[in-house]
């Protein structure tokens, strides 16, 4: 048996560390703060993209070089396609990360120890009600023992369905 002590120093330094779940709902945090300040850069980019027009006749009237009124609309026009498609692409991938993250912040993990247990305690009562009616069917033949094992069985069963069904359909 490990028999391990720790100090308060060891605890505290334990404290200080964050679990999975924590980590990831601090990495989802951070993705969907930065998915915000995505939009919010979006929205000043397209701002600035649509102040061009009179940056570009400030720009003709400083300089020497004339472009035509259909060059300009075309530059403006590329611009605008440039800086909306870079958008869309980084708002699809930021948003593909963000699914992702929500989807694992829905899992619940448990400790080794805590699953050991539980399937210790399991074998423990698949004993118990195999005993159960082994001396019912041999020694007491008792008919109300038999009613109420196939209840239990049949109640564990359909539970053990419903949970199934609940996990399938993605509602737990």
């Amino acid at each position: 048996m490990n028999n391990t002590t720790y100090s308060p120093e060891d605890l505290r330094g334990m404290l200080d560390t964050y679990s999975p779940e924590q980590q990831m709902e601090i990495d989802a945090r951070t993705v969907s703060e930065s998915a915000k300040a995505l939009a919010d850069a979006s929205a000043q980019i397209k701002a600035c993209i649509e102040n061009l027009p009179p940056l570009v006749t400030a720009m003709q009237k400083a300089t020497v070089l004339h472009i035509s009124e259909e060059s300009k609309a075309e530059i403006i026009q590329a611009g605008k396609d440039v800086g909306i498609a870079a958008s869309k692409a980084f708002n699809e991938s930021v948003s593909k990360t963000i699914t992702k993250a929500r989807k694992e912040v829905k899992r619940v993990s448990i400790p080794a120890t805590m699953a050991y247990c539980l399937f210790y305690v399991f074998i423990l009562l698949i004993t118990y009600i195999s005993v159960i009616l082994f001396l019912n069917g041999f020694v007491w033949h008792n008919a109300f023992l038999w009613k109420f094992a196939i209840f239990l069985l049949v109640c564990l069963t359909l539970v053990m369905a419903l949970t199934i069904l609940i996990c399938y359909k993605g509602w737990l």
